[in-house]
């Protein structure tokens, strides 16, 4: 039976918001490394997504996170930064023979190196805005970069585990 594209991406929604609010933001490694693993929803949705679709969707996966750590707008605003400059690193990370059609962003589809370097790139620049937001000064610069790089390793693990334990077959 093949199911509908929309119906794996709202089930990867749900499962990466329950996951992430029920479980994994209790397991932050504080006051260094912080999981946004919600970010997966942005990385695991097909490499054809329509863009203006993508930064709807993830301005409002971003209101979801603002709304659960009482912080106004800034994983919003780091969400919709991510999703307008993904396509652009879609295409520049384009492999040779370019994408096939209706190809995901998986280990499975595109390969570890492949995806390494785009959801680290992803998860990078994402966390950057968001602690730089958050910090709102570059006061204590040294501290919000360790943060940033040992969250965006902590993110990127955990999003690899639940890749590679949950992305199933590719077609």
């Amino acid at each position: 039976m093949n199911s509908s594209p929309y119906l794996k991406i709202i089930l990867n929604l749900i499962f990466l918001n329950l996951a992430h609010l029920l479980l994994l933001d209790h397991l932050a490694m504080a006051p260094f490394a912080y999981s946004f693993a919600y970010i997966g929803v942005l990385l695991f949705l097909p490499v054809e997504f329509n863009k203006i679709g993508l930064m709807f969707l993830m301005f409002g996966e971003g209101l979801l996170m603002d709304a659960y750590y009482n912080t106004p707008g800034i994983h919003a605003g780091s969400c919709v930064f991510v999703a307008y400059i993904r396509p652009y690193l879609l295409d520049a990370i384009t492999p040779r023979m370019g994408y096939e059609a209706n190809s995901g962003c998986s280990v499975k589809e595109q390969g570890l190196a492949w995806y390494s370097m785009y959801s680290f790139s992803l998860i990078l620049i994402h966390h950057f805005l968001l602690f730089f937001l958050e910090a709102f000064s570059f006061d204590q610069l040294g501290l919000t970069l360790v943060k940033v790089l040992l969250s965006a390793v902590y993110t990127y693990f955990i999003l690899l585990f639940i890749e590679l334990a949950f992305g199933g077959k590719s077609n």
